[in-house]
């Protein structure tokens, strides 16, 4: 799965494993942009080889969700991401289409609906 938005936090989880060997792991959350009800995602990295991206940039992460039980009954959730592209273009507010106004779908008819008699 794929998911594009801004990243918003970092979190490092790296630390010491049982048998004593250190390990990387982090988190980034990202949110969607310029959309009237934003989602949000939480994504796990593990190991050293996709870099994290910085805080405020735009990317694209891939990850598998994943949903774990353990023998007690215990459910829960998890998103590993495995690739991250960063999005060069700085954010911008979305562009209106103009197609999509009135004024010109009606230019590009070559009339408009002006002095006619429609039902709605």
């Amino acid at each position: 799965m794929e998911f594009k938005g801004t990243v918003t936090h970092h979190i490092d989880k790296s630390g010491i494993s049982k048998k004593g060997e250190p390990f990387v792991a982090w988190q980034i959350r990202l949110e969607e942009e310029f959309v009237q009800y934003p989602m949000s995602l939480l994504v796990d990295f593990f190991g050293d080889k996709v870099t994290a991206p910085p805080v405020g940039s735009m990317a694209t992460v891939y990850y598998n969700p994943r949903a774990d039980v353990a023998p007690d009954g215990k459910i829960w959730g998890k998103n590993n991401g495995w690739k991250i592209v960063l999005d060069g273009a700085v954010a911008q507010a979305p562009v209106q289409n103009k197609a999509a106004t009135p004024q010109a779908a009606t230019s590009v008819q070559g009339s408009t609906d002006e002095g006619q008699d429609l039902p709605f």
